[in-house]
């Protein structure tokens, strides 16, 4: 780690090896917790030091945990594969749905008309295309149009809510029925003033973000084969939960007890292991693809911020040398293999805790069903008090996955890390000011309605009204799940330029240093802020 960087007196990015008590008092660390956070900072600093950026070889971290998804995942779908035969014979009993059907044949099943083998997978396959058409061109749109698109990523939320605001007040008002008239006039009025803030924010934060989205997008420009890398996630994830669901849908076909009202241990104890298992898997193949880009965007910064021999910026990491031709390749192995572990690990704690979350939903339910207002207040309260820590974990591990793409380091070595990183650099005032969110939800959302769009007329050429209507399911499910994969190379990218700029700011200043000043303004703003409050 680089020393401190000092600018108008202000120490902007501390040393953690001079760190003190009082400096994190003055950071607003309450006094009764700075002794044990200082703690924290030395250990992570003193990681730091033993890990050096981008090792010539690395040892395989956490490796014990790649076993326990396997084994967690072979389980569940060999118990799933077990268990076909029993629900096929208690719930496929009449002859005429026993029959072979073709590849080409539309199955009936309750009156529900089920699109053939050939037209799902056609469906699929065109999703999977949009999906990959719409998030290069999202990306192409924030190289050429950056502040077109940090300004309609603000936007586009609250104007499809007055928009769904006034349909519903004109459905309202055409129907005589005065609650949902109330109804599209709240929502109307909400949606309004979310816009109206998200104005203020895109005036006050928004030239800040255009100026890290430019940098970004060029990067990804150097680099298109990170749109592949996110494909790929998103193919993984969509088969393992597709996977997931047709095992858990025989296992609960066999053993209709299991989820019983008469039987809530054993309900809830399937809503858990159903969430952890989709949430794990979700979270292994999207974290891999985040720490490929990780790599590559840590490479790019400390290997000289250019793809040639002849680069005019010298390696900051000396195992990278002048120019960096080869990012992907490295990066993505590293992900699949040395870090692997390391992702299996920081994936079950969110996994986790969303598995807790689903039991406490189905909790509320419950209570709502039964009429116990109690209950459901006390649900309602656990689910939100989860569902919170759930989101703080997931936040901070896209953090710390950075460390494990750049050092290394096991998952919870890279938490020490990233925290004296963050802590030390001030970094917290610079993601205060970043809209990443907005951006990148925005071109998911994008993403996931060409996707359903495309699915659902293709379904109605194929099949009719019920083909679309399923076309269109699948299209939103895979436009999400493929638009968050693909367009997550943006908040990967900007996430490790802040987690390399805080361990040194040196390449950023001699290639970017308008992003750079930025970096510090944002900073030296935020503790002016704070000593005013004090």
């Amino acid at each position: 780690m680089a020393n401190q960087l000092v600018v108008e007196g202000r120490v902007i990015k501390a040393d953690w090896k001079n760190a003190t008590e009082e400096t994190l008092v003055v950071q607003g660390v309450a006094v009764e917790k700075a002794e044990g956070k200082l703690k924290a900072i030395k250990s992570g600093g003193e990681k730091a030091t033993s890990a050096p950026l981008f090792p010539p070889k690395r040892a395989c971290q956490d490796a014990i945990w790649i076993v326990l998804f396997l084994v967690f995942g072979i389980a569940i779908f060999a118990y799933g594969a077990s268990q076909v035969h029993k629900a096929m014979d208690e719930h496929l009993d009449e002859p005429e749905l026993k029959h072979t059907v073709s590849s080409h044949e539309h199955v009936h099943v309750d009156d529900i008309e089920l699109p053939s083998v050939s037209s799902f997978l056609a469906m699929v396959l065109a999703c999977f295309a949009t999906a990959v058409a719409s998030s290069f061109g999202f990306i192409k749109l924030a190289q050429l149009q950056p502040a077109c698109v940090v300004w309609t990523s603000l936007i586009v939320g609250p104007v499809m809510g007055m928009a769904m605001g006034l349909a519903i007040a004109a459905a309202g008002a055409m129907n005589g029925n005065m609650m949902l008239l109330i109804v599209g006039f709240i929502v109307l009025l909400a949606s309004t003033c979310s816009l109206c803030c998200s104005i203020y924010w895109a005036q006050t934060y928004g030239p800040f973000m255009i100026k890290m989205t430019e940098v970004v997008s060029d990067v990804i420009r150097d680099h298109p084969c990170c749109m592949g890398v996110g494909i790929m996630g998103s193919v993984m994830a969509f088969l393992w939960a597709v996977a997931v669901a047709l095992s858990f849908a025989s296992i609960v076909l066999a053993n209709p007890d299991l989820v019983s009202k008469d039987n809530s241990v054993g309900r809830y104890s399937t809503v858990f292991v159903l969430a952890l298992a989709l949430s794990w898997g979700g979270q292994v193949t999207n974290n891999i693809c985040h720490v490929a880009y990780c790599g590559v965007f840590g490479r790019w910064y400390f290997g000289g911020q250019d793809d040639s021999s002849d680069s005019d910026v010298d390696a900051i990491a000396p195992t990278l040398g002048k120019g960096t031709p080869n990012t992907l390749g490295p990066s993505l192995t590293v992900a699949l293999t040395t870090s692997l572990g390391s992702i299996c690990c920081g994936s079950f704690l969110v996994a986790f805790i969303r598995g807790l979350e689903q039991v406490a939903n189905q909790m509320s339910r419950d209570a709502q069903s039964s009429g116990n207002t109690v209950g459901c207040i006390l649900a309602a309260i656990l689910k939100c008090f989860i569902s919170c820590i759930g989101d703080m974990l997931e936040y901070f591990n896209d953090w710390a996955y950075v460390q494990c793409a750049i050092r290394g380091v096991s998952f919870f070595d890279a938490a020490s890390i990233t925290l004296t990183m963050m802590t030390c650099a001030n970094i917290k005032y610079i993601i205060a000011d970043l809209l990443l969110n907005s951006l990148v939800s925005c071109g998911a959302l994008l993403a996931a309605a060409l996707c359903t769009a495309v699915t659902a007329g293709l379904g109605l050429a194929l099949g009719g009204a019920s083909t679309a209507a399923i076309g269109a399911i699948i299209g939103l499910f895979i436009g999400l799940l493929s638009g968050a994969a693909a367009l997550g190379v943006i908040n990967s990218g900007v996430k490790t330029i802040l987690a390399c700029w805080a361990e040194d700011p040196t390449a950023l200043m001699q290639t970017h240093q308008d992003i750079h000043d930025e970096f510090v303004s944002r900073i030296l703003n935020g503790i002016r802020a704070q000593q005013e409050q004090e």
